[in-house]
């Protein structure tokens, strides 16, 4: 597992580096990114790639990137990556905007899905499944992409330009 994140969230994350590419128990990730920059946690997967869990947003920031929250899955060689994002348009916005995107292979889809509420938890599950569809689901509303399959692959969250937590935190079902 590699953790790319601020010196704040790394005690905070610390056993995620000893964790096994299959997680048994879920993790918390408090993901703190400053003004203009991002954090996140890759995991390497052994099986078909999926994450999933719990987003929770705490605290917006100012600055030339956007507040946004995500997933993402992608092969090993980086050649095709399905990932969403959770994009607040300012530090005092209400809702996300919804995004999903698929890349197979230089061939890139962007999906704009609509608007989410920001005051309450968001769960989530972002997977591949066996007949290579790219799988979102937002609480309680789903939507598919054409994709590739994949055995193994990087399965990373991430977020930018604010504070937002992972919580139930699981990759590789």
């Amino acid at each position: 597992m590699h953790i790319t994140t601020p010196a704040k969230a790394l005690i905070a994350v610390a056993a995620l580096t000893t964790a096994n590419s299959v997680q048994a128990a879920p993790l918390t990730f408090d993901c703190d990114a400053r003004t203009d920059a991002s954090s996140s946690v890759q995991n390497l997967a052994q099986a078909t790639p999926a994450v999933s869990g719990t987003i929770t947003a705490k605290q917006f920031r100012r600055g030339n990137l956007t507040p946004a929250v995500g997933a993402s899955i992608a092969a090993r060689d980086g050649s095709s990556f399905a990932t969403f994002r959770l994009i607040a348009a300012t530090a005092d916005a209400t809702e996300f905007d919804i995004m999903f995107n698929t890349n197979v292979e230089g061939i890139r889809e962007d999906f704009n899905l609509g608007k989410m509420a920001i005051a309450a938890p968001i769960s989530f599950r972002l997977f591949i499944d066996g007949e290579g569809v790219a799988n979102l689901f937002l609480n309680n509303q789903s939507w598919r992409a054409a994709f590739t399959t994949l055995s193994g692959g990087e399965e990373m969250t991430y977020c930018s330009t604010g504070q937002f937590e992972f919580s139930d935190l699981r990759f590789s079902d």
